[in-house]
């Protein structure tokens, strides 16, 4: 053996330049090693599984960029000054997160082939408004299997569902940040036949009748943030169409003067016999309960509790596992 050997870094295995390069941002990639030899250029365009999060424009046009645009499979534009970003570059992308998407971006979202292999899809705010139309293609689009790999979404424009949606099976999970009415409700259902998993940030509703439904038989989790508290008749519709649910969170704002919980152990037992786990916060006004009496009304009520906060009464559970 000779001691006197000297490697070089060219004549490392290719597995080691993935290591090495699983430290190393695509922009440190770009400006090291590109262009260093053909092996660590072939090397370089082999890697999967990359993501980036994009925070300015300027950041938008750096050639790093557009040199691993096609290999990158996690894309997150943060800054609402990026609206020029071309969205078709990254061709491969599987998970896309828009914080202030622009009405281009939608419409690249809805034209372009590449991107319908979404996997995950995460939207903020449409700042324009003016264009509201494309906002509802864009739902209906989505609503209706246009994204026919998706898995995950988040959105924050309320859907305004129409006669035209159809469905979307491969949905698993959803989250609608906007304000949500019972009817939004019941055509979200209908159009994922097979959502696990749903989150509603801001449910209002007047109505107290459903309108007419089919069960829902996948739904196992639900969570819900009610911006205006009636009865329980409110919890009733929501659940009447949803027998097989696993897991409840209930959080009410503003506080409220009380609460039946007699009559919700009622609905719960009525329309959710399969029901294993109940999360709630909520604030009172007045001390109108008796914890010790509630864990009794229904098994999932045993982790219930009320502390005294600035004059109010917070009931809640604790927050360990939650939905």
């Amino acid at each position: 053996m000779n001691d006197n050997v000297v490697t070089c870094f060219e004549d490392l295995p290719n597995e080691i330049f993935r290591n090495i390069f699983d430290y190393l941002t695509i922009r440190d990639l770009y400006r090291t090693f590109v262009g260093l030899n053909i092996r660590v250029d072939t090397v370089l365009r082999s890697i999967d599984h990359v993501s980036l999060t994009l925070w300015s424009s300027e950041s938008a046009n750096d050639p790093a960029i557009m040199f691993f645009a096609s290999q990158l499979n996690r894309l997150m534009v943060v800054n609402d000054g990026i609206e020029t970003i071309d969205l078709t570059y990254f061709s491969n992308v599987r998970s896309l997160k828009l914080k202030y998407p622009s009405n281009k971006q939608i419409s690249q979202l809805l034209q372009s082939e590449q991107l319908s292999y979404l996997e995950f899809l995460s939207l903020g705010f449409v700042r324009d408004l003016s264009e509201s139309s494309i906002t509802d293609k864009l739902h209906r689009h989505l609503f209706s299997n246009g994204f026919p790999f998706l898995y995950t979404c988040t959105l924050v424009n309320t859907p305004n569902p129409t006669p035209n949606w159809s469905i979307s099976p491969n949905i698993r999970s959803l989250t609608l940040l906007g304000p949500v009415t019972l009817s939004i409700y019941n055509t979200i259902l209908d159009s994922c036949p097979n959502l696990v998993h749903l989150i509603l940030h801001a449910f209002i509703d007047k109505s107290i009748v459903p309108p007419v439904f089919s069960s829902h038989h996948f739904l196992r989790n639900l969570s819900i943030q009610i911006t205006k508290w009636s009865t329980n008749k409110m919890i009733d519709s929501l659940l009447m169409q949803v027998p097989k649910l696993q897991r409840l969170h209930v959080k009410m704002l503003p506080p409220v003067s009380s609460i039946d919980f007699s009559q919700l152990a009622s609905i719960l037992f009525e329309r959710t016999p399969r029901l294993c786990r109940f999360d709630c916060d909520m604030m009172m006004y007045k001390y109108t309960i008796d914890t010790d009496v509630v864990h009794h009304l229904h098994p999932c009520f045993m982790r219930i509790q009320c502390n005294s906060e600035y004059g109010r009464f917070h009931i809640f559970t604790d927050n360990n596992d939650k939905l």
